[in-house]
C-alpha cells in the first residue's frame, strides 16, 4: 500500500491511471510532478508511467514527461532506463521534458543513443 501522507494525492487520484479517459489518465501521472514525496512513489510512478506513456494523446505523454523530468533530479539512472525502454512511444516533448536536467553532453548521447534504437526498431 502506498502511504499519502503529505503528499497531496489521493487515492481515488492514483486509480484514474486506470481510465480511458484523458484528462483522467493524465492528471494521475501529473499531480506527482511536484510532489515532495515523488520518492516515496516510484513504484506507483514507474506503473502509470509505463501505462501512458504508449497511449497516442500528446497530453498525456507530456505528463510523462513532466514526472521524469523530475525524476531525473535524484534518479538519472531510471530516466535513462525509461527512455530507451519506451523509446518507440516517445515524443520530442518527452524527451526534451526528461533530459532537461541532464549534463549537456549526457543529454547529448542519450539523444543520438535513442534516434539510433529508434531507427533500428522502425527497420
Amino acid at each position: 500500500m502506498i502511504s499519502l501522507k503529505h503528499s497531496g494525492l489521493s487515492i481515488s487520484e492514483m486509480k484514474w491511471k486506470d481510465k480511458k479517459y484523458l484528462w483522467q489518465d493524465r492528471a494521475s501521472l501529473v499531480s506527482f510532478a511536484q510532489a515532495k514525496s515523488l520518492k516515496q512513489h516510484m513504484d506507483y510512478i514507474d506503473k502509470a508511467a509505463s501505462q501512458l506513456i504508449k497511449r497516442e494523446e500528446r497530453f498525456v505523454k507530456t505528463a510523462v514527461g513532466w514526472v521524469l523530468r523530475e525524476v531525473s533530479k535524484f534518479d538519472m539512472q531510471y530516466v535513462k532506463e525509461f527512455l530507451f525502454s519506451n523509446a518507440e512511444y516517445l515524443t520530442l516533448e518527452v524527451i526534451n521534458n526528461s533530459l532537461k536536467y541532464f549534463k549537456k553532453n549526457v543529454n547529448i548521447e542519450i539523444r543520438k543513443n535513442l534516434k539510433d534504437t529508434i531507427s533500428k526498431s522502425n527497420s
